[in-house]
């Protein structure tokens, strides 16, 4: 089954969800400061507009997937 964890968290980069996991504690200190790093860069830099593109495109990988599955 394919799966597309990796490109959700791409185009959802700043999304709270991931910053208020319980499930972190378990996660490296390091490791989870350069997720919170990469999250706020992805809120930084990227353009609204962009980061709007982004999560619509994941929608429609969404779709293509589950028609294929």
């Amino acid at each position: 089954m394919p799966t597309l964890i990796r490109l959700r968290t791409a185009a959802f980069s700043d999304a709270t969800q991931y910053r208020s996991d319980p499930n972190l504690i378990y996660v490296d200190p390091a490791t989870r400061a350069l997720w919170e790093q990469l999250g706020r860069q992805f809120a930084d830099q990227v353009p609204p507009d962009a980061a709007v593109a982004f999560q619509c495109y994941y929608g429609l990988q969404q779709r293509t997937v589950k028609m294929l599955s």
